[in-house]
């Protein structure tokens, strides 16, 4: 039995950038076969729902297996008390947990049915996440007594998701003789003039709480 620190180095040393998930999800479906059984883990995509459903009340773990893309970040390392490398965080260390509680013998016999949700594409445009897709064709989901989403928070409340604003914005000039640049108008000035009260107005909105 692997031991937490290397259940997360393997997962953060498979590479699982949004929209390729395909080999990481083949891995943890591999590594969960022996407890769950072939039959209980089943792939939609790169997603994965890893669990038998009884008359048990149905506790659901959740997490993602994407990360953002690298910033230069080299394999997994620990110093001092900490595991570093890309997801570690966000949410890798999440996804170890629930594969340690899904494999543990006392979960599977206790009083609950705990069921696994490992879901591709969190990280991208939400067209590209696959959780609704894993929810819409696994309706008895519907009947879970409690859900847990793994993504670490220190055991702080965070209010992260303040909405956001995808805009364009066209600044329109017109042309003029260099020796008359009165007669026209400068679109990059406008620009430069009225961007940042865009930029303003768009971070008013998106933490308004109204």
């Amino acid at each position: 039995m692997s031991t937490f620190t290397e259940t997360l180095t393997w997962l953060v040393d498979v590479p699982s950038v949004t929209g390729r998930e395909a080999r990481i999800c083949t891995e943890v479906a591999t590594r969960l076969y022996p407890s769950a059984g072939r039959d209980a883990v089943v792939r939609l995509g790169d997603s994965l729902i890893v669990g038998r459903r009884t008359d048990r009340p149905l506790v659901l773990l959740a997490g993602h297996l994407d990360t953002v893309p690298s910033q230069g970040q080299k394999a997994a390392f620990v110093a001092g008390d900490r595991l570093h490398g890309l997801g570690a965080a966000d949410m890798k260390a999440g996804l170890a947990v629930m594969i340690h509680l899904l494999e543990d013998p006392g979960v599977h016999d206790g009083g609950f049915d705990v069921i696994g949700i490992f879901y591709a594409g969190e990280e991208g445009p939400s067209a590209g996440n696959e959780l609704g897709e894993v929810l819409a064709k696994a309706t008895w989901m519907s009947q879970a007594a409690f859900a847990v989403v793994l993504e670490p928070s220190d055991g702080e409340l965070q209010f992260g998701c303040n909405g956001i604003i995808n805009a364009t914005v066209s600044f329109e000039g017109k042309s003029a003789h260099s020796a008359r640049p009165w007669l026209g108008a400068n679109a990059v000035t406008k620009a430069g003039s009225g961007w940042p009260g865009f930029i303003e107005c768009s971070r008013e909105r998106s933490t308004s709480t109204e």
